[in-house]
């Protein structure tokens, strides 16, 4: 499901009218989706594009997961977190019921992408690469109008540069990295959604 509809995409852009473009529009929805989930450097699933909507993410988390203020503190590589579905240590990568750990024992804090253990759990993270495994929601359902608007002034960007693909004097490739399609309003305006300094 795209991330915005064509008529919110029409919301920002009104002068856009014509229907017949809307598979066009549909398209390049879900083009700017991926790039700006790139940008903000969410998970891809399985290989696909990577995207701003809200999905279930799988986590393998080792020592480099871990926060430097408690070994009972595991960061989520993911912002924002929706919920924690489940979570489990084992070293030997074993995902059953001895080695999940009681949503009792769980502080989620979802802003931060944060997953504690309680104090009273007496319990841990793992150091051991891929010991904590986190099954979480993360991503947006509905998108944030600011990042509404972002996408909406990404798909213009990319409608631009296709009508202009070809003409007299475009030296633009169609081919180039997310930071070459993403203008640079848009990259301004992701800078409080990017999860990792670029």
């Amino acid at each position: 499901m795209p991330v915005i509809s064509v008529d919110q995409f029409r919301e920002v852009y009104p002068a856009l009218t014509s229907t017949a473009e809307d598979p066009v529009l549909e398209t390049l929805i879900d083009r700017a989706d991926g790039l700006i989930a790139d940008y903000l450097r969410f998970p891809r699933l399985n290989g696909e594009v990577a995207s701003l909507a809200a999905q279930t993410y799988t986590f393998h988390l080792g020592a480099a997961a871990l926060s430097s203020e408690s070994d009972r503190c595991l960061n989520v590589p993911l912002r924002p977190l929706i919920s924690v579905t489940t979570a489990h240590r084992s070293a030997d990568w074993t995902w059953d019921d001895t080695t999940l750990v009681d949503s009792g024992d769980l502080v989620v804090d979802l802003e931060l992408g944060e997953v504690w253990l309680t104090r009273a759990s007496g319990l841990a993270w793992l150091e051991d690469s891929r010991a904590n495994r986190i099954v979480c929601v993360g991503g947006w359902d509905p998108l944030p109008e600011p990042l509404v608007a972002l996408v909406a002034m990404t798909v213009r960007h990319l409608l631009d540069r296709r009508r202009n693909q070809g003409r007299a004097g475009n030296t633009d490739s169609p081919l180039v990295d997310t930071d070459a399609l993403l203008p640079d309003a848009v990259k301004e305006g992701l800078a409080t959604y990017v999860l990792y300094a670029r």
